[in-house]
């Protein structure tokens, strides 16, 4: 939402919005058909699995996790940069492999393709944003993630407050809310992977 933590410890900044995570969750039981949120829950748990798995496959540990309803965030050590965004990559590839099971479980495929899509955003801490940061790293520019980061950062979630206007859901930017940048520091070892929900218009 979100997911990784190396040696350079720090607490999970996301956690710390507790009163939006109670805003988020109230919100949800008021909106969403409790069948949509347990194939969220389900293509949730199977996205944090998968990233588990990499972590394990190149090398790394899984020291702790802390899990919020709105999102994830494991404590990992072990992995150089490219490694965690290979790590942070394998999430949204396992919520996209549920899609196989579109036939038989259609709202899981669903929420698993909506939640794989919203983490691959260029957004740090999202797995999208870790990837983008993590690469940069890795290809020696370090020093200017930070300022890639959030102009990515700000140039998609400007883009996504406009759609949602667009489409006459002011209410869904208040989910934007979390991701504003300049809340999370930027250092090597921490993505987020987020729950996210397919709420239609009403």
């Amino acid at each position: 939402m979100p997911l990784f933590s190396s040696a350079k410890k720090r607490q999970p900044e996301w956690a710390e919005n507790e009163l939006w995570g109670c805003f988020f969750l109230a919100l949800l039981l008021l909106t969403v058909p409790l069948k949509l949120l347990a194939a969220a829950a389900v293509a949730a748990g199977f996205h944090e699995l998968c990233h588990i798995c990499a972590v394990r496959a190149l090398g790394g540990r899984v020291e702790g996790a802390a899990f919020t309803v709105g999102g994830a965030v494991l404590d990992i050590s072990g992995l150089s940069s490219g490694a965690e965004a290979l790590a942070a990559a394998a999430g949204p590839l396992g919520s996209f492999l549920l899609l196989l099971c579109v036939r038989i479980f259609p709202a899981l495929a669903l929420c698993a393709f909506v939640q794989g899509c919203f983490n691959l955003l260029p957004v740090y801490p999202l797995d999208g944003g870790r990837i983008l940061v993590c690469t940069m790293e890795q290809l020696g520019y370090g020093s200017r993630s930070g300022k890639v980061s959030n102009l990515a950062a700000w140039i998609t979630l400007i883009g996504i407050a406009v759609l949602f206007l667009w489409l006459r859901m002011p209410l869904a930017i208040s989910f934007l809310l979390p991701l504003i940048p300049g809340k999370y520091s930027l250092q090597s070892g921490q993505t987020k992977s987020t729950i996210v929900l397919p709420i239609t218009k009403r």
